[in-house]
């Protein structure tokens, strides 16, 4: 048994639900709702000086997280990338916010919202919201894509259900020690179980086939996907960006069942100022943590990290 198991197993947490705050207050009604959408947003230069921008950062301040996931933070905080994106984001959305523009003390800037991304692996189904911070309400999620290699595409799929909680990995009837800083991670019961979740899809025909899990997803088991119907497949093109209400729940398709490698994105999630929203505002009820980012100064496609 390893010392993670172990220390998830004295959390109560190994293969159950963990659950940061269970007085978390739900978000739904404050936004005007839209159906998941792609534009183009980076020309080809600017994708290029995008994706050798975070190789040359790599090296110097990047975080690890497990053995596939290459991180570097709040890229708006640079300002040749803010020059390129913050005005294409305001053009889209007007008047909008970052974590970091509103988090508000050193354990609020634990978590990571805004970033770089290299990857080699995938995530469950999952939301990203950050709902702790009062006046900020979860607005929008925008990934950007950079890079795929290996194959031509891997779709990024969104489902027709949403969470109205914070952030969450659904990973029903699957068994694990995964210990997230701030999202939750539901095991225990199926979904429509819990508050925070809207339009679970109990038809059979309806729901996300098998065969889809076959060819698109592939990790962790079918029942993880109970409940969920697919509203879109958007294609991983480097330069378009895909943007999701916050309350979406989506993921990556496996690219490796294409015969993927990696990808590079960038994904931000932004937020609109309502002052009347007014949430419970504990970031954890947990003080220790099982998932700890590491820091790497290396090509993560070298053959110390890839």
């Amino acid at each position: 048994m390893s010392d993670r198991t172990e220390e998830a197993k004295q959390l109560g947490i190994y293969g159950k639900d963990l659950i940061h705050n269970p007085q978390d207050k739900s978000f739904e009604g404050y936004i005007k709702e839209e159906n998941a959408y792609q534009i183009d947003f980076l020309d080809n230069t600017e994708i290029e000086f995008c994706k050798k921008f975070y190789y040359d950062k790599a090296t110097k301040n990047g975080l690890q997280l497990h053995k596939s996931h290459f991180f570097l933070k709040y890229p708006l905080a640079f300002p040749e990338l803010k020059e390129i994106i913050v005005p294409k984001l305001n053009k889209l959305f007007g008047e909008w916010f970052t974590y970091n523009n509103i988090a508000k003390n050193e354990q609020d800037l634990q978590q990571t919202a805004d970033f770089y991304f290299w990857q080699s692996g995938i995530f469950a189904p999952h939301t990203d919201a950050i709902i702790h911070i009062p006046g900020f309400v979860p607005f929008k999620d925008v990934l950007i894509p950079l890079e795929l290699e290996g194959c031509d595409n891997a779709p990024y799929y969104t489902f027709n259900q949403r969470w109205y909680g914070r952030g969450a990995r659904f990973k029903y009837s699957h068994v694990d020690e995964v210990f997230t800083l701030y999202s939750d991670v539901i095991r225990d019961k199926t979904y429509d179980q819990y508050s925070f979740f809207k339009n679970y899809e109990s038809d059979p025909n309806k729901m996300v086939s098998k065969d889809w899990y076959d060819e698109y997803f592939g990790i962790y088991n079918y029942e993880v996907l109970k409940g969920f119907s697919i509203d879109k497949m958007l294609p991983w093109m480097p330069g378009s960006a895909i943007v999701t209400d916050s309350s979406v729940i989506h993921g990556a398709t496996n690219y490796k069942l294409k015969g993927g490698k990696y990808k590079l994105g960038i994904t931000l999630r932004l937020f609109k100022n309502i002052p009347e929203y007014n949430p419970s505002t504990v970031f954890s009820r947990y003080s220790q943590e099982l998932q700890k980012f590491k820091e790497f100064n290396a090509d993560p496609r070298s053959t110390n990290y890839a």
